[in-house]
């Protein structure tokens, strides 16, 4: 059986408290979750993205490399997932939005390029 590994993005304007419940659930079941704290994003100079995805990234490098990554956003956080991929050091293994989201097709947040998603 797979143990995957789950990156819990939460909005910048609320807070992880939106996914702790989640990331103990989780965790409690033996899954590794992770739940960067993005809220310090208003201190940052424009443009604020470039921030958000800073602080998800530094809070997912300590996620278990031999777990498969499952990024979950809520909320705008959908906004940033191709660039936090795009950050990353390792390879997603799937994205789930959760109320959240979805990058443009065209913008400042580009989509995901087919030729990386994941099918089943």
């Amino acid at each position: 059986m797979v143990k995957y590994a789950f990156g819990l993005l939460h909005s910048p304007a609320v807070g992880p408290a939106t996914w702790e419940p989640v990331a103990a659930d989780l965790q409690a079941i033996g899954a590794s979750a992770a739940v960067p704290d993005m809220r310090s994003v208003s201190d940052a100079d424009p443009p604020y993205w470039q921030e958000v995805v800073a602080r998800a990234c530094d809070g997912l490098r300590d996620m278990p490399a031999d777990e498969p990554l499952v990024l979950c956003a809520h909320s705008n956080a959908g906004l940033f997932m191709p660039q936090i991929w795009d950050r990353l050091d390792r390879p997603v293994a799937a994205f789930i939005f959760v109320d959240a989201s979805v990058p443009p097709d065209r913008g400042v947040a580009e989509m995901v390029p087919r030729a990386r998603c994941w099918h089943t």
